[in-house]
């Protein structure tokens, strides 16, 4: 990322961890190949009523939605299930 969007992307990922509420979505797509092997992406989307922000990621694992979200998210997250399938039980319903 440009410096120049550095402080604005820092104020949006801070105000998402600062909502009531929050989706959290991902999808995933081939790479281009590594080793004979296709390389898998990510597109991460963490989205209130007033901001979205996305993120690409080589990880589909729950230490993407932790850093999108905070560590400590106390908010109401609706998400696709396997996104934070490991990282909090007090999100499955």
């Amino acid at each position: 990322m440009s410096e120049a969007l550095s402080a604005p992307v820092a104020q949006a990922e801070g105000d998402v961890r600062e909502q009531d509420s929050a989706n959290l979505e991902e999808t995933g797509w081939y790479e281009g190949k590594a080793n004979g092997r296709h390389r898998r992406a990510w597109l991460w989307l963490a989205a209130t009523a007033l901001v979205a922000v996305f993120r690409i990621s080589s990880s589909h694992g729950s230490e993407v939605a932790k850093a999108l979200l905070g560590e400590d998210f106390a908010g109401f997250l609706t998400t696709d299930p396997k996104a934070v399938a490991s990282w909090s039980e007090s999100w499955r319903l």
